[in-house]
């Protein structure tokens, strides 16, 4: 979908600097295609132009994948929080930068882990302060409440209608 790559200055064979030190965010077309033309904020609504197979095929797919690993505020505005997940990446002079917690499970993605992040004990400054998938989803739900799309999200990740 998206990851973040940071560039960094390089010394050539004579020792001058070569290229810039630079944040870059690489982003898949085929998820530009996908995330951008909703009719809706969310990841399972689906345009009523698309043949009944093709869209039932897709809806009960993310159904499933929405029930079994991630919940409805995951998929909510889902390319503006991806795209604030890898923007927490990057940091300026080193002061603010966050990673892909790691939980036993793997990365702390989507609110489910990141409410286990939470109630655990960070070690190696590998909280949920540390985590991007924390400020992404911070962000989605503060925006979403802030443009009236929302009235806040539950502790299960359900989306409370305004």
């Amino acid at each position: 979908m998206m990851y973040t790559n940071h560039v960094e200055q390089r010394l050539d064979a004579s020792g001058a600097l070569v290229g810039d030190s630079f944040w870059q965010i690489q982003i898949c077309p085929f998820f530009l295609q996908w995330a951008l033309p909703r009719p809706r904020k969310s990841w399972y609504t689906r345009a009523i132009s698309r043949t009944f197979w093709k869209t039932w095929t897709v809806v009960l797919a993310e159904k499933i994948v929405t029930f079994t690993r991630y919940t409805p505020i995951d998929g909510a505005s889902l390319f503006d929080k991806v795209m604030l997940h890898e923007l927490t990446h990057a940091n300026v002079d080193g002061r603010f930068g966050t990673i892909d917690v790691d939980l036993d499970n793997g990365p702390a993605y989507g609110w489910k882990n990141c409410r286990i992040l939470s109630t655990s004990t960070p070690t190696n400054n590998d909280g949920p302060a540390q985590n991007a998938d924390t400020w992404a989803l911070f962000g989605s739900i503060a925006w979403q409440i802030q443009e009236g799309l929302i009235a806040g999200v539950t502790d299960k990740g359900q989306l409370i209608k305004v």
